[in-house]
């Protein structure tokens, strides 16, 4: 694995953000909502590279996180699809993830996952994350909302 370091780190985020921040200012300004027409074709369309993405390469992560980070918050503002717009942040998420676990020298739990050779380890652990997380923050939701704390024994 690719170890930056605190610096390494700094730098990496940095430059990710000056890209991120590219992105919006040419997407927002002269590409804005040039797209909206063909809104669902966009959608459709990135939801298929996406998916073919992730189905192609060996180790798709790094390449899905960075396609859907920067991808959908472009096709976005060219579109003004706001389900775009969450899943990009979804993506962005992850990005940043991925480099605090950079800037902290450990090595992510989404990388380990990848570099798993056994089949059926990968698919238990990706459905912890994507079953078992969603439905801790679906159930704090809840709990938030309704003001009811289950009783722990």
């Amino acid at each position: 694995g690719i170890e930056w370091g605190k610096r390494g780190g700094v730098l990496i985020a940095a430059a990710l953000l000056a890209v991120w921040y590219g992105v919006w200012r040419v997407a927002s300004g002269p590409l804005g909502g040039v797209l909206q027409e063909h809104t669902q074709t966009v959608c459709a369309c990135m939801v298929a590279g996406m998916v073919l993405l992730a189905v192609c390469l060996r180790n798709p992560l790094v390449p899905v996180v960075f396609s859907g980070a920067f991808g959908c918050r472009a096709l976005f503002h060219a579109t003004h699809c706001t389900p775009l717009f969450f899943w990009g942040c979804a993506f962005s998420a992850s990005l940043c993830q991925g480099v605090s676990h950079a800037m902290t020298g450990e090595r992510a739990t989404l990388i380990n996952l990848q570099d798993e050779s056994d089949a059926g380890s990968k698919i238990a652990f990706e459905w912890a994350h994507v079953v078992y997380f969603p439905d801790l923050l679906f159930h704090s939701i809840h709990q938030s909302a309704t003001g009811h704390r289950a009783k722990l024994s």
